[in-house]
Parts: structure tokens; sequence; C-alpha cells
């Protein structure tokens, strides 16, 4: 099975979308996990928009990066820049892809400003996956579309 480790500072919002995303949008048929540096606590904003796109990440938990050392992955994904120093101990070969993705938690203004920056944020992720992920992976059975089809 193909393994993505997706990494951002604080594991809060980002890469915590960017596995909800992946997971769904392979249909499981791609192991996904999500970590970081200094991990925090899952952001609603974040739970919330992905909620919207029928994805449930509120299960999902904030891991640091050491939880991963010594583990194996094929693809390694930042989404945010982290320095290679804080993960140059995963072994083997992989691959490794940088998103640059702008961090919603720093959105301003009223909550349905901050909401409109996390939802920008989650559509470039499935973006990403959809141009990036889907002919990587080389899988077919990939969804497409994942926002059209929920009416967004």
């Amino acid at each position: 099975m193909y393994s993505i480790l997706v990494l951002c500072m604080h594991n809060n919002s980002r890469s915590q979308m960017a596995e909800g995303i992946i997971r769904s949008m392979s249909n499981d048929s791609v192991k996904v996990a999500s970590a970081g540096i200094l991990p925090g606590r899952i952001d609603s904003y974040a739970v919330q928009v992905m909620r919207e796109i029928g994805i449930d990440i509120s299960g999902q938990e904030a891991k640091t990066i050491d939880a991963f050392l010594g583990h194996t992955f094929d693809l390694v994904i930042t989404v945010c820049e982290i320095d290679r120093e804080h993960w140059v101990g995963f072994p083997g070969q992989f691959t490794y892809v940088h998103w640059e993705i702008e961090d919603p938690t720093k959105a301003r203004g009223t909550e349905a400003e901050a909401l409109e920056q996390y939802r920008c944020v989650r559509d470039e992720i499935v973006d990403f996956v959809q141009r990036d992920l889907v002919w990587r992976v080389g899988d077919d059975q990939w969804k497409t579309g994942l926002l059209e089809e929920d009416g967004l």
C-alpha cells in the first residue's frame, strides 16, 4: 500500500485537512498520516469546513513527527516551511514534495471571513491532490471532482 506523511509545523489545520482529503479521495487505498514539529490541537474551523464536503476529521489527532521516525514512507509532503533537519530520520528512499499553502489559522476578520479562508485552503489541498497525487500514486480508484460532487 502506498504510504504518505504530511508534515506541518503544528499539525492542527493544513496537514490535518490534507490527511483527511487524501484518505477520503483515495477511498482508503493509500496509507496516510500527518504530523508536526510542535503539534497543537486540531482547529475547529478546519473540522467545520471539512464537514462541508463530507469529510470528518474530528477524530484525528495532532501528532508529533517523532511518532513516525523509523517508519518508511513512499512520499513525504510538507505544507509549510519546515527545516529538513527536523525529519531526516525517515529510513529508506522516499519522494519529497512541498506544497506551499497559506496558514488559515492566521486569518483575520469576522468568523465568516475566517471560514472563507479555511475553505480556500481546503479547496487548494483538493486541487493539489487531484493535480499531483492521483498521477503520482497511479491508482484509478481516486475520487475526482470532490468539491463538485458535494455542490461546492
